[in-house]
């Protein structure tokens, strides 16, 4: 039977080894008595329609879901990013904030 997790949701598996039935696609796993009161509890949806929209929904997401570009140029113009500025000491030696 194939099965899809509820959205929102991580259903272990029934041979547990951290392994999940996630919102993200359907998986092909055993009809057994664990995975049928899953069903009947709300938990995994069994309904071969209902996977595919929500596996379509789930793509859809992702897709839309991009990150941000981060702008290293101008964090290195700063200097102050790494926090380790230069200290100078009364001989004139110059030391790091962190005393390397």
């Amino acid at each position: 039977m194939k099965v899809i997790a509820r959205k929102g949701l991580r259903v272990p598996m029934e041979t547990g080894l951290r392994r999940y039935v996630t919102d993200a696609t359907g998986v092909e796993v055993p009809n057994t008595v664990y995975y049928r009161r899953r069903v009947s509890d709300g938990d995994l949806i069994d309904d071969a329609d209902k996977i595919a929209k929500q596996e379509a929904e789930a793509k859809a997401s992702a897709d839309t879901t991009e990150k941000p570009a981060t702008d290293t140029a101008a964090s290195q113009a700063t200097g102050a990013a790494s926090g380790l500025e230069p200290v100078v000491n009364g001989a004139g030696d110059k030391k790091t904030a962190n005393g390397a």
